[in-house]
């Protein structure tokens, strides 16, 4: 099991890495609900086409997204939803689902693993499982579902790009007062840790890092984050209600 903060949210900024767009919808709830921020995005997110799309839609019994921004990119590439079994993997993707006026099942654990003991997916033999997903990523939920028996294929809808950082920006965010950082992928956290590793590691202990999962939470510790809390997703509400929490444990102290 991951190793996890005790403590609460210190007085200070929270540092959001999620792609610009989504940091901006973030900052405007938490600053709702009196919290400061810092957006520095980490990654950018840059739609692909798949010119098979409609062909990979017609031809599935169901669609499996594994985030928004898979669903956002297919949306702009069809005309109109097939009539399918939809999965969501958390309620970010639920509700770009729900812009499409599609209804999709949400598991009650926002991971790939909770997508696997839904059961759609607990016998999926002979059925065609279209993964709506960007490039690279984890393999567990295809393996496992031709395990099962299903012919799983992938739609690749966009990819992820670093986004350059000055060599000193590690300095500003302790100068900016950032306590709180706001990480939802391992891919993003794997960026942070390095850009904290070059000359600040020791701040690494001092920080609360927020991440979606468990699963997350593990690679933070492996990465030597010594206070790690992990929200129900990555979605903004999870986020908030993860911070609310910190904040009242802080203020209990």
């Amino acid at each position: 099991m991951p190793k996890t903060n005790s403590g609460g949210l210190h007085n200070g900024r929270v540092l959001l890495t999620r792609p610009c767009h989504k940091n901006h919808s973030l900052a405007q709830l938490l600053a709702q609900h009196g919290f400061a921020t810092k957006s520095c995005p980490l990654i950018e997110v840059m739609p692909l086409a798949d010119n098979l799309l409609v062909d990979k839609l017609h031809r599935c019994d169901i669609v499996i997204a594994v985030s928004a921004n898979a669903v956002l990119s297919a949306s702009e590439q069809i005309d109109c939803w097939p009539a399918r079994e939809y999965i969501a993997v958390g309620q970010a993707t639920n509700e770009a689902f729900s812009e499409n006026q599609l209804s999709a099942i949400v598991p009650h654990e926002a991971t790939t693993e909770g997508m696997l003991e839904l059961p759609l997916l607990m016998q999926p033999k002979e059925k065609n499982i279209l993964i709506l997903r960007g490039v690279g990523g984890r393999e567990t939920l295809a393996q496992q579902l031709s395990d099962r028996g299903a012919a799983v294929v992938y739609s690749e809808l966009y990819q992820r790009e670093h986004v350059v950082q000055a060599k000193n920006v590690v300095q500003q965010w302790q100068q900016q007062g950032i306590t709180t950082i706001v990480v939802t992928s391992a891919e993003i956290l794997q960026i942070f840790v390095e850009l904290v590793n070059n000359g600040y590691q020791s701040w690494l202990t001092d920080i609360t890092i927020i991440v979606p999962s468990t699963r997350v939470a593990t690679i933070a510790n492996e990465l030597g984050a010594a206070n790690v809390e992990v929200a129900q997703g990555a979605d903004n509400q999870a986020i908030l209600d993860k911070l609310i929490n910190l904040q009242s444990s802080f203020y209990e102290k």
